[in-house]
């Protein structure tokens, strides 16, 4: 069912309006360097998790100069940093729910949340589960489908909170 439609009193949800769109803006960061990550076959270089086979942090970056470059190019540390701006992007989205919940949102917002949260907790687990199945193209393929479904479930969020009523 969809809501776009202001009712009354509804300027209360008006704040999650710029956190669903940071957290869009999150999930777009984290897709890109997904994008980095299967582009550079990346998620064959370290098939462990939460380490990479006992680092936190890769010992590759520091070998590739500019070090800055290892960011965009160096297998190991795209894979660090798609782990990393998941595990913030699932950070953002508890944040998301919490701060939803407490503006007491009409039941159809409270499911889109409760979505959203489902979906982005199966994407980070998925994506856990297809790195530590050495990339199985299944899961793998699933895991890119999973971050379309995500975009889409945020856009939905969005799209189903009220924006501001113009009285003139």
């Amino acid at each position: 069912m969809w809501q776009p439609s202001s009712p009354t009193g509804s300027d209360r949800l008006l704040p999650m309006r710029g956190l669903v769109r940071s957290t869009i803006g999150v999930a777009a960061l984290v897709m890109l360097w997904g994008a980095f990550v299967a582009g550079l076959d990346a998620g064959m270089v370290y098939n462990s998790f939460p380490t990479m086979n006992g680092y936190w942090f890769p010992p590759e970056a520091a070998q590739h100069l500019p070090v800055w470059k290892a960011f965009f190019e160096e297998p190991a540390t795209v894979q660090w940093t798609h782990r990393v701006l998941a595990i913030l992007f699932l950070a953002k989205v508890f944040y998301l729910l919490w701060r939803g919940f407490k503006l007491s949102p009409p039941l159809f917002l409270r499911r889109c949340l409760i979505g959203v949260g489902v979906v982005a907790s199966a994407q980070v687990l998925l994506g856990i589960t297809t790195l530590l199945s050495q990339v199985n193209i299944t899961l793998a393929t699933l895991h890119q489908g999973g971050a379309l479904i995500m975009l889409l479930a945020l856009i939905v969020l969005l799209h189903n909170i009220p924006k501001r009523e113009n009285n003139g």
